[in-house]
């Protein structure tokens, strides 16, 4: 915990972000280099660079590192022939000029509510590149994490932090043994903006380590007419650099040289580390068979690398909502005869109340298609506590999202339409069938269990509109509203089912009311349940996966 002077000089630098980093949303593009090094065998894996165009939100923005995005523009490499067989692969490298900005993020070694994880030393009062600064060292109370940040003096704002973090925990196949990291800010035009970052891990795959060296650094700033890609444009987080195909020349960097130069002579080092090496390297490739014709890779399970399942998994969501359906029950006692169907006649009771809550628990998957669309699809049922009147219903279609005002609190805006069916009646409760050889109307019922009840069913089309009520990061409670508009019901029927975990495929029997089977008093007909109101409304609490 720091000191009360330090204290306050620390709250001072934080309550200053949003009036000294951008409080719209800009472009930086920028350089970024990748290397990754065999420390046991002093070869280079691979090594490429790529410029790329980053849409950076505002820093006013709660969430922000999740809401920027990334277009690749051009990229080379040199991938090392051996390097096929080593299956760890690092996702969302450009990324880092978002999501390794410890400032957008509100980073716990900066956060106010965090200050009690850490022990805070002002170390010195100095200048860095000509500017006036505080240097003020950190650590971690609990793990090998510390480090430095470098407070303006004039501004209070982050004008560079050092960190350094050492581990010893499995992360799925192999370990990080330590990352070390230094993110730059600089002025102009009134704000800081990210200049530089520089983040070095090593690693250790199997009986291998290797260093993995991501260099990035901002040529221009754009903050004017900005906007967000659009989604077949932008990179995606979880794609891997490394992977991708090289797609320009040398001459097309060259305009890049006034960035290149600045680690020149790594380059060289690397590019005479492939030369020398890959002779070499071929040789004992070839007399350990560990590259073949077909250039097959070993992957490590559960490795980092990019693949399909994760790309589907990143765009699902899921929901718990509550919807109150506009469903009517009455105070009415059904008495219902059932002959000649079962062993012995049935003579079956229920009561539904006037007061029962109408509302249906419900769970639904989204599945982004893009920036605004979704498909969704949802399915729920009511609770039966306090009255036997039953409701269910499920719904598939399309939603279109936005969010709005982005550069201070977002809300979200959706408008959706959907293909519903609801089905709504009385349950009479379950029927033992311990010969499991019923056979009713034809359907042979095979479960121990039989469901009955009289139900009718409404099909039609919801339109809707929603908008959430609290908002953060990859968490959202949303309020909607839909009109269902009618364009199927069936007149009500007694219903016999089947049920059991097992049964896929359960038989079902619906039995006219006017059937000479069923005797119930006309009375019990009109007091069946029904639709008040083509209006419905739903409390959503959605979570992204």
């Amino acid at each position: 915990m720091p000191d009360s002077a330090l204290r306050v000089l620390l709250k001072n630098a934080y309550k200053n972000i949003t009036k000294n980093y951008p409080q719209k949303a800009t472009y930086l593009t920028g350089f970024y280099r990748e290397v990754n090094e065999s420390i046991d065998s002093s070869r280079f894996n691979y090594f490429s660079e790529s410029v790329f165009k980053t849409y950076k939100p505002p820093y006013t923005l709660a969430g922000a590192e999740y809401q920027g995005q990334v277009q690749v523009l051009k990229t080379r490499k040199i991938v090392h022939p051996t390097y096929e067989k080593n299956g760890v692969r690092f996702h969302g490298g450009p990324y880092l000029s978002i999501r390794g900005d410890r400032v957008l993020k509100r980073e716990s070694i900066i956060n106010p509510k965090s200050y009690r994880r850490y022990n805070y030393e002002l170390e010195k009062i100095t200048s860095y590149e000509g500017k006036p600064v505080y240097v003020v060292a950190f650590a971690d109370k609990d793990s090998v994490f510390n480090g430095k940040i470098y407070i303006d003096k004039t501004d209070l704002a982050y004008l560079k932090i050092e960190t350094f973090k050492q581990l010893d925990k499995k992360e799925l196949k192999f370990i990080r043994l330590d990352y070390t990291e230094t993110i730059i800010f600089d002025k102009k035009d009134d704000f800081w903006y990210l200049k530089y970052y520089k983040g070095v891990g090593n690693f250790k795959a199997t009986k291998e380590r290797f260093s993995l060296t991501a260099e990035y650094v901002t040529t221009s700033v754009d903050s004017d007419s900005v906007k967000v890609f659009s989604y077949d444009k932008q990179f995606n987080y979880v794609d891997v650099i490394s992977r991708y195909e090289s797609n320009t020349s040398d001459d097309f960097f060259n305009e890049y040289n006034s960035v290149i130069d600045q680690t020149q002579d790594l380059k060289k080092q690397i590019d005479l580390a492939f030369k020398t090496n890959v002779i070499d390297s071929l040789r004992r490739a070839v007399q350990s068979q560990d590259i073949d014709s077909t250039k097959t890779e070993t992957k490590l399970p559960h490795s980092t690398e990019v693949n399909y399942f994760r790309k589907i998994l990143s765009n699902l969501q899921l929901d718990w909502n509550l919807s109150y359906c506009p469903i009517q029950s009455f105070d009415a006692n059904f008495d219902l005869n059932l002959n000649n169907t079962f062993y012995n006649n049935l003579h079956l009771t229920s009561v539904t109340k006037s007061n029962n809550l109408p509302i249906i628990f419900g769970v639904s998957w989204s599945y982004k298609l893009n920036r605004h669309w979704l498909i969704t699809y949802q399915l729920g049922s009511s609770f039966k506590r306090f009255s036997n009147t039953s409701i269910k219903q499920n719904d598939i279609g399309l939603a279109y999202r936005l969010i709005l005002n982005a550069a201070r609190k977002p809300i979200i805006v959706e408008s959706s339409i959907k293909y519903a069916n609801v089905q709504y009646g009385v349950d009479f409760g379950g029927i033992d069938n311990p010969m499991k050889n019923i056979i009713i109307d034809k359907q042979k019922f095979n479960s121990k269990s039989i469901l009955t009840g009289i139900y009718q069913q409404t099909e039609g089309i919801k339109l809707g509109v929603a908008g959430s009520i609290y908002s953060k990061k990859s968490k959202q409670l949303i309020l909607s509203i839909d009109y269902m508009y009618p364009l199927n019901s069936s007149i009500p029927s007694f219903q016999i089912k089947e049920i059991g975990f097992f049964e896929l495929f359960p038989s079902k029997v619906k039995i006219s009311l006017d059937d000479s089977r069923l005797t119930m008093s006309h009375q019990s007909n009109l007091q069946l349940p029904k639709i008040s109101s083509n209006f419905w409304f739903g409390l959503t609490y959605r979570v992204r996966l």
